[in-house]
């Protein structure tokens, strides 16, 4: 037997035995992702109490919903998660958080119907398929040229960069769209071991996996909601450059690897996806429990919790120093700061209260229906509130 096929047998048992260990937790325990998560630095109960979604978020449905429908990428589940925009960007203006809107509705459509988590279920000419549509997204240059028969999709796509690229200096366009282009290229496909051949290190799977959610271009669109872009050149000559660098992929990494606890069911439990945090770790320590690796995977989303806090005291200090020989520059990086703190906290608010993760039986509190939820923090109420009107069948 080749090394390979040893490799995906060996990642089968494993997976096949994270099921039955799943099975038998579940009926025994509720686990607090909260209490997982927070830290003495940060605890999103308190963190998180004056968080609120923007305020238009009735217009910006309608608008989202009515710009899905027209290019054919509006799913049953849309309802549920397209109002991750006006939570992560709560105090954008209108115009540029319905056009971050509109690429989430694609990005979420792409996500549920070729991503990596089901790719291998569709067959092989849906894949090929798939494929070829997903390079033609990737490879459109800023331009944004695409063919008049090209899938809707793929006008869909363009038209919304269209509106990115208008309202945004060159420079960060050009960013954004090979942030945006390489997570396209590498998410829709299969990412499981049997596809790899192998078993990727965790290091490497949180690099990809910062790609396959998309973080690094949504922290990009903190500037980009405000029209507050950051001048690059003039912070390389700061001691705040290489601090916020850190920022961003720390605060993008967050909701990134929060994420594979929230979707973890989804992923592992119900479609057999091994390319999830919680299984890497069982799959790198096969001799870990499932209680283990959930334990070692919450201590990694932990510590990027409590340096982002750390970073963040540190820039603050860094402005105080800086406010009276660079009053503009201060006054920009705070804005941006905002931002980033709104960004943290709504990952959490979000996928926290999220119709999108609740199921009637699950490992966490947070996600977990029943008559009386009880999740400690200021996200409780929301949580409820969804899981009664899950229960209800609204």
């Amino acid at each position: 037997m080749k090394q390979e096929q040893i490799v995906q047998a060996a990642a089968l048992s494993v997976l096949d035995r994270i099921k039955l260990e799943y099975a038998a937790l579940v009926q025994r325990r509720t686990l607090s992702l909260e209490a997982l998560f927070s830290s003495r630095a940060l605890h999103f109960g308190e963190f998180c109490k004056h968080f609120n979604p923007h305020a238009e978020s009735e217009r910006l449905k309608a608008k989202a919903a009515a710009f899905s429908e027209q290019y054919g990428t509006w799913l049953e589940r849309s309802k549920h998660f397209i109002n991750c925009a006006w939570y992560l960007y709560p105090h954008a203006d209108f115009d540029r958080v319905l056009t971050i809107t509109k690429n989430l509705s694609v990005g979420f459509y792409l996500n549920d119907v070729m991503g990596r988590d089901v790719f291998n279920a569709l067959s092989p000419e849906e894949q090929a398929a798939s494929r070829k549509m997903i390079e033609n997204m990737a490879l459109v240059d800023e331009t944004l040229t695409v063919q008049r028969d090209a899938h809707p999709l793929e006008h869909a796509n363009a038209a919304v960069l269209k509106e990115f690229r208008d309202k945004s200096p060159r420079e960060w366009f050009r960013r954004f769209l090979q942030l945006y282009s390489h997570h396209l290229n590498i998410t829709h496909r299969d990412r499981n071991v049997q596809a790899l051949g192998y078993v990727p290190d965790v290091q490497e799977y949180i690099e990809n996996r910062c790609h396959y959610a998309a973080v690094h271009h949504l922290v990009m669109w903190v500037e980009y909601s405000t029209g507050v872009f950051l001048d690059w050149e003039e912070l390389l000559r700061t001691n705040v450059f290489q601090r916020l660098q850190r920022l961003h992929w720390v605060v993008g990494a967050f909701p990134a690897l929060a994420n594979d606890f929230f979707s973890f069911e989804w992923e592992v439990i119900d479609n057999g996806c091994d390319s999830n945090l919680i299984m890497v770790i069982a799959l790198n320590h096969p001799e870990m429990s499932l209680e283990e690796a959930i334990e070692r995977s919450a201590d990694l989303v932990r510590d990027i919790v409590v340096e982002i806090a750390s970073i963040i005291g540190a820039i603050e200090m860094e402005l105080a120093g800086m406010r009276p020989v660079y009053p503009e520059l201060v006054s920009v990086l705070e804005t941006h700061l905002n931002g980033l703190r709104d960004f943290v906290q709504a990952a959490w608010v979000w996928q926290a209260s999220s119709k999108r993760y609740k199921r009637m039986e699950s490992l966490w509190r947070e996600t977990r229906i029943a008559p009386a939820v009880e999740v400690a923090g200021a996200v409780g109420a929301a949580i409820a509130e969804t899981a009664g009107a899950l229960v209800q069948g609204v």
